[in-house]
């Protein structure tokens, strides 16, 4: 039951291309996730806090990086991601300042971008002590 969950809640990934900045993702956006039920009853589309949420799980999980969500920078939503639609989501990890850069794409233009600032795993521990 927690496999069908995980993929209920994650695009299906089609293809992972390196770039000099960072990667691009090329993602299809299933119409079972369990995002869309609900969320704009008259209109399925994909909320903003998911599109987050992809860009810092498939950042870690790209990137590596272990500090924990400080905050988000340049934050704009553009056009909506509908289920069934294939996007691009890019990603650039700038270790040194801890940002994460992200941007979702389509044939349609720019669907959202931003960047999510998170603290140094390092500095996180000193303070909780």
């Amino acid at each position: 039951m927690t496999r069908i969950a995980a993929v209920e809640k994650l695009p299906s990934l089609i293809q992972t291309e390196q770039t000099a900045a960072g990667l691009v993702l090329t993602l299809n956006v299933p119409a079972s996730l369990v995002y869309f039920p609900g969320h704009f009853p008259m209109h399925a589309i994909l909320p903003g806090v998911v599109q987050i949420d992809w860009a810092t799980h498939f950042g870690r999980r790209h990137f590596g990086f272990t500090g924990r969500f400080q905050k988000m920078e340049a934050l704009k939503f553009q056009a909506i991601i509908e289920p069934q639609q294939q996007i691009q989501l890019t990603l650039d990890y700038r270790a040194a300042t801890g940002k994460l850069l992200f941007s979702y794409d389509s044939e349609r233009g720019r669907h959202s971008s931003g960047r999510i600032v998170f603290a140094d795993p390092a500095a996180t521990s000193e303070h909780a002590s």
